[in-house]
């Protein structure tokens, strides 16, 4: 927090200048006009890397007529007056007249659209699709989307070891999770991991088959031609580690239950091994205690039709690695696709579910198949 004294040398700096201030009710919206700018402020993670010192990009319309700005005044280190623009003048003062203190003066908190006053029609009637032409959001659209981040409080992060990427792809692919600030785009990033496992396991039995074997070359080749989601199960089908899942289910599951039907049952598909809701529900929902020996006692007392899952640890092993393919492979399709049909992952417990309960699974199915 500032003091009184640093607050008011502010406030004096800014009142100097200010050479024009209004707000201006437009198309029934008010806007904020400094010298001769109309100021949006934009959200700050988007396309853009300020070159050199050059931290102002041209904005114009389809003519070629400049119309503003897009300032990318969060990547300036230390704000010196004397050396800024006529539009981050602008947005500086638009700081300070909204109290954003929290970074002056030593940096910009976010970048900001600088719009000549006499050209503001021109953008407003653009501006809503700003994301798609100009690559940034205006932090009024940004504040629409839903943006999910692990609090400090109570996630400890905790190493693993005897873990290694198979290949620079695997490894790029992992690096990209860790500079994604969205929970969605770490998720995919993510299973590109296990995608790309797949053809790199295809690959490396090629290399060891005879090319005269074609017997065995058209089962690899063949293979490649899987679903997805059978790949995935083809990949996790030596995952041991059952009592893992078991625990996971139990902790979580109740928790998540809406958002496990809706989006797992109400927008099912056929690959989910479980098609009987109620039976999911009594088994594993409902159930306090989740092992295939306390799975089958629940299937014995309400006598539920089909195969015999928990009949021995193998087939309780091999139902359990389909239903954990099923949600990682669901969960990415109602992330990657937002189609007719398919759930599109974007509310607040769409979040927390994806967090909490998918991410522990995808991650450690990684560690499985990353392991050295």
């Amino acid at each position: 927090m500032m003091s009184s004294s640093v607050l008011d040398s502010m406030h004096e700096v800014m009142r100097g200048l200010v050479q024009h201030h209004e707000t201006k009710i437009i198309e029934n919206v008010r806007y904020t006009i400094i010298n001769n700018f109309v100021v949006f402020p934009v959200n700050p993670e988007h396309i853009y890397n300020a070159n050199n010192d050059i931290h102002d990009i041209e904005i114009k319309n389809e003519a070629g007529t400049n119309i503003g700005m897009l300032c990318l005044t969060s990547q300036i280190s230390n704000i010196e007056i004397s050396k800024l623009t006529d539009a981050q003048v602008a947005a500086l003062v638009y700081e300070s007249l909204s109290n954003f203190y929290g970074n002056i003066p030593g940096q910009y908190k976010n970048d900001y659209v600088c719009i000549n006053t006499d050209d503001i029609l021109d953008y407003i009637s653009t501006m809503e699709t700003s994301a798609i032409w100009g690559g940034f959001c205006h932090i009024s659209q940004s504040e629409k989307i839903v943006n999910f981040k692990l609090s400090s409080d109570n996630h400890p992060i905790i190493t693993k070891s005897g873990i290694s990427p198979p290949s620079n792809r695997h490894a790029l692919s992992a690096y990209r999770a860790g500079v994604h600030s969205g929970i969605k785009e770490r998720f995919l990033s993510l299973y590109h991991c296990l995608e790309i496992d797949y053809d790199y396991e295809a690959l490396n039995q090629i290399k060891n088959v005879s090319f005269d074997d074609t017997s065995k070359m058209w089962e690899i080749l063949n293979g490649t031609q899987r679903e997805e989601i059978h790949r995935l199960t083809h990949l996790l089908a030596g995952f041991n580690d059952i009592s893992f899942i078991n625990n996971h289910l139990e902790k979580k599951l109740k928790t998540f239950e809406d958002v496990i039907k809706r989006i797992f049952f109400d927008y099912g598909k056929a690959s989910n091994p479980f098609s009987d809701w109620d039976e999911f529900e009594a088994c594993f929902i409902n159930n306090p205690t989740i092992n295939r020996i306390e799975v089958e006692k629940i299937r014995k007392s309400k006598k539920y039709p089909g195969e015999n899952y928990t009949a021995d640890d193998i087939k309780y092993k091999t139902r359990l690695i389909k239903l954990t393919s099923y949600f990682i492979y669901r969960t990415r399709c109602c992330i990657a696709h937002n189609k007719l049909g398919d759930y599109y992952m974007d509310n607040d417990d769409d979040m927390q579910f994806l967090s909490e309960f998918i991410m522990p699974l995808l991650l450690n199915m990684i560690y499985y198949r990353f392991k050295v």
